[in-house]
């Protein structure tokens, strides 16, 4: 069985066990301004990225998590089209902290990424595999309402 199987089918265990009640499920679609750091950074210049991912409710302040992500970096002395670009799955478990008394939510989340790192510079492009790795992340949301967040 692949990664991929194996996370869809944990995915899936995950809501087929959670009570009815609470099946709750939420989207987030996120941008982000990436910055290289360490020997990465001595080529590779800041660029953007952008992911979506799905949330199910576990219980009120937990929630798992899966979802796509695209990282892309530009590189010192390169062409405007060449760069590298880190693409891949996402998944784990946020955890929302005591709510602020303004309706604020606070929360870390944890998890692990499945991505590849393509890299292309002139007519050189070369993929790497697919390789585990962590994220770690803490944050707020805004309520704008019943239905959105910011």
């Amino acid at each position: 069985m692949n990664k991929t199987t194996t996370l869809a089918a944990l995915v899936a265990a995950f809501a087929i066990a959670a009570p009815a009640a609470q099946a709750q499920i939420s989207l987030e679609a996120r941008g982000s301004i990436q910055n290289p750091t360490g020997d990465f950074g001595d080529d590779a210049t800041s660029e953007a990225g952008f992911a979506g991912t799905v949330f199910f409710n576990v219980s009120p302040r937990l929630s798992l998590y899966g979802g796509y992500g695209v990282e892309t970096f530009g590189c010192e002395g390169c062409n405007d089209d060449d760069g590298y670009q880190s693409k891949g799955f996402e998944g784990g478990a946020k955890f929302i902290l005591t709510p602020a008394p303004t309706g604020v939510l606070p929360w870390v989340r944890a998890g692990a990424t499945f991505h590849d790192l393509e890299v292309e510079s002139g007519a050189f492009r070369a993929t790497s595999d697919r390789k585990v790795g962590f994220q770690a992340s803490a944050g707020v949301d805004i309520p704008l309402g019943q239905v959105l967040s910011f």
